[in-house]
């Protein structure tokens, strides 16, 4: 019984793991953990969890559309309010790299007054400044701030 296969099978069985095997196993759980964990936080601070926008995220959105001078994009990111034809024919089919931002919180949290930098190849800087605020046009947007015109 003792040459047998299944002898050999029943005393392995018993046998513990070598200590060095176990201490690789829990060293592998444990970077695995640490590392599903900064990826976790990671991803919290960039906002990949939230369903709402920041103010610069509306921001980013709004710079981006006029560097490309993209009339639908600049539609999306501005809010309604009266200037808001002028705004967008002010960018729209031209193009600019914005330079500076600089923002201000205003009385409300919620609301920054922003001024942007810009320059156009071939002519001076130019400078604009605008309102981010909470939209309250249409809840289904993807973006929750607007961008519009300061007064």
């Amino acid at each position: 019984m003792r040459n047998s296969l299944m002898a050999a099978i029943e005393d392995r069985i018993g046998v513990p793991a070598s200590p060095s095997a176990s201490r690789r196993r829990w060293l592998f759980i444990g970077l695995a953990s640490g590392l599903l964990l900064v990826c976790a936080v990671a991803a919290a601070m960039l906002g990949l969890f939230s369903r709402h926008a920041s103010p610069n995220a509306a921001l980013d959105a709004y710079t981006a559309a006029v560097s490309a001078g993209d009339r639908d994009a600049l539609d999306s990111v501005i809010g309604d309010s009266q200037q808001r034809e002028a705004l967008i024919d002010r960018h729209a089919d031209k193009p600019m790299t914005p330079t500076k931002m600089s923002m201000e919180m205003m009385i409300s949290s919620a609301w920054w007054t922003v001024e942007i930098r810009y320059e156009m190849p071939g002519q001076d800087p130019y400078s604009e400044h605008v309102l981010v605020h909470p939209r309250t046009d249409s809840p289904d947007r993807p973006i929750d701030y607007v961008v519009e015109p300061a007064p």
